[in-house]
């Protein structure tokens, strides 16, 4: 028996149940390997998924004898069936960009959102990037005070953004920040709920199924039902799209089902997820050239210092308020026409093109144009610097081991959770008391009303801040 090699993707957006699995721990296993496979490229044949299942079988019914469980014919059709899976080759092939499946999952997707009654506003999308938040161009600045570059190297520090938006624009959650350490010494008596950024932590920095049910669960769901009942939408409801990384639980959704989770057909993010249709890398662009500006600044106030010293000072906590002002940047028109290869939108001629600072060098060119003396730095240098992070995973690969662990309710994730407390460099914050935070308020406030560039909201803005560590 031949099959072809194809994920049924409309199903997959409205997966049926006829009937549960005999065995659900080694459905739910079978199902995960899969998808971490189909998602990495990897060639998937009927065969081998039942080769798998059988030793998938043998590892969780350790005390059955082998011939019990043959995988059969009629099991992988039942199994393909409950997960909209179809035509699996015996060749196996290697995936690419699957073009084929994009226009009966955009079929689908219309026909849902007929059914359920959902406008463009309550349709979303949630994906990861990696950041390297320290990391530098190969020939970078150089201070007046050196000859040379320092020549260290690229900092290997990393964390993995998620972004999250409306079809519309006019809805940008709060990002989320996964770094390696539980507690950095920067946030020590800091109030996280008031950051503008969430935060979380694990050993890898990377997203896993627990992080982001976490994250639907709590933030996402809750900011969905506030934003839309303030649009006076008076029954909130959503539909978030998502690619099929292992990172991504199943079956996400409230439990009156007005709040879903549908997943793209596998393979074709870079043909239709929004997020990665330049929204991901704007931020990032627009993180980097802040990142530049505040060594060209550190560097103008003490010219003594060097760039290893400056990157070393730049906390977590720096970067996370630069990744909310790039964040907060990113224009709703460009998010809109980010969500056009859905083709959800009606025609709307008003909305302008992507800013062209978005896909650009030139913004980072400028402000290395500021400097001079830097090293010469070329547009394609400055390229490959934007880029740097385009192979960085952002979500972890499964030992079998480990998926097994996970699906028997002994979860590998607690061992992956960061058991390290505190960043290893870095000094604690000292407390400021209220009457200090007053005084630096005022030496602020005298200063900005000698600027010729400040308005009377920011210098107002001010003046409430000073009065509310008064009165706290």
């Amino acid at each position: 028996m031949k099959f072809a090699n194809n994920l049924e993707t409309s199903e997959g957006l409205k997966r049926k149940s006829l009937k549960v699995a005999r065995d659900e721990q080694l459905d739910n296993a079978q199902y995960a390997w899969f998808i971490q496979q189909r998602t990495s490229g990897t060639p998937i044949s009927g065969p081998l998924l039942q080769e798998k299942a059988k030793h998938f079988y043998s590892q969780l019914h350790t005390d059955t004898a082998d011939g019990d469980f043959k995988a059969l014919t009629g099991w992988l059709e039942k199994f393909e069936t409950r997960h909209g899976v179809r035509n699996l080759s015996i060749q196996g092939e290697k995936l690419s960009a699957a073009e084929e499946t994009v226009e009966p999952f955009l079929q689908k997707l219309h026909q849902v959102m007929v059914e359920k009654g959902l406008t463009i506003e309550q349709i979303y999308n949630a994906d990861e990037t990696g950041l390297l938040w320290k990391c530098l161009p190969d020939r970078t600045l150089v201070s007046c005070c050196e000859k040379s570059a320092p020549g260290f190297k690229k900092s290997k520090d990393r964390l993995t953004v998620l972004g999250c938006t409306n079809a519309t624009g006019t809805h940008k959650l709060k990002p989320v920040m996964i770094g390696k350490f539980a507690k950095p010494r920067c946030f020590k008596n800091v109030n996280m709920d008031a950051l503008p950024v969430i935060y979380k932590s694990q050993r890898n920095p990377w997203m896993n199924s627990e992080i982001f049910a976490e994250w639907f669960k709590k933030d996402f769901v809750p900011a969905v039902k506030r934003h839309q009942r303030a649009q006076n939408i008076r029954s909130p409801k959503a539909l978030l799209l998502i690619d099929n990384c292992s990172a991504h639980p199943q079956e996400l959704k409230t439990r009156d089902g007005s709040v879903t989770c549908t997943f793209l057909p596998a393979n074709t993010t870079s043909l239709i997820q929004p997020m990665d249709q330049g929204i991901l890398q704007a931020m990032k662009n627009c993180y980097k050239r802040k990142l530049l500006q505040k060594v060209i600044c550190d560097q103008d106030l003490d010219p003594t210092q060097n760039i290893k010293e400056i990157v070393k000072q730049h906390t977590v906590k720096d970067a996370l308020y630069m990744l909310a002002d790039a964040w907060e940047e990113g224009h709703a028109d460009s998010i809109f026409k980010a969500y056009s290869k859905l083709q959800i939108h009606p025609v709307r001629p008003s909305v302008s093109e992507p800013e062209p600072e978005n896909i650009s060098t030139e913004p980072i060119m400028d402000v290395l144009n500021q400097v001079a003396n830097r090293e010469g730095l070329s547009s394609s240098d400055v390229e490959d610097w934007l880029n740097v992070e385009n192979e960085l995973p952002t979500s972890p690969q499964l030992s079998d081991e480990q998926i097994l662990e996970s699906v028997v309710g002994q979860s590998s994730f607690k061992d992956e959770s960061s058991n390290e407390e505190e960043e290893e460099e870095g000094q604690d914050e000292k407390i400021v008391s209220n009457s200090e935070a007053v005084e630096c308020f005022k030496k602020c406030l005298s200063w900005m009303e000698r600027q010729s560039n400040v308005d009377a909201i920011q210098i107002m803005q001010l003046r409430r801040m000073m009065e509310l560590s008064v009165r706290t």
